[in-house]
C-alpha cells in the first residue's frame, strides 16, 4: 500500500497548492466527521484526512468519490444530456485502474 501511495506523491502535491471553494465543504465534513453535503463536488483534501492510518484516509478519500458518482448518477438521471453516459462509464473505469484497495 505504502508504494501506492509514493506513486499517487504528485497528485497529492499538485493538491497541496490547490484548496478551491468548492472544497471547504467536504474538507469541513472530514474534519468534523459528518457526512460530506450531497449536492457538493469537492474533494477531501489528504491533509485534512483525521487518522494517521492510510487505510482509513484512502477509505476516507473513496467514500468522497463515491459520494461525487452518486451526485453524478442523480444529476444524470434527472438531465438529458449526451455526455452523461459516457463520463460515468469513464468514471467507473477511472476508479478501477485507481485500485486503492
Amino acid at each position: 500500500m505504502a508504494s501506492k501511495y509514493r506513486g499517487m506523491q504528485d497528485f497529492f502535491a499538485k493538491a497541496d497548492r490547490v484548496a478551491k471553494q468548492a472544497d471547504l465543504a467536504p474538507i469541513g465534513a472530514a474534519l468534523l466527521n459528518v457526512p460530506i453535503p450531497f449536492a457538493n463536488l469537492g474533494f477531501v483534501h489528504p491533509a485534512f484526512v483525521q487518522t494517521n492510518n492510510f487505510s482509513q484516509a484512502v477509505k476516507d478519500m473513496r467514500e468522497n468519490i463515491e459520494q461525487v458518482y452518486t451526485y453524478l448518477k442523480f444529476y444524470c438521471k434527472h438531465k438529458n444530456s449526451s455526455w452523461c453516459v459516457d463520463e460515468l462509464k469513464s468514471f467507473v473505469i477511472d476508479l478501477k485502474e485507481l485500485d486503492l484497495d
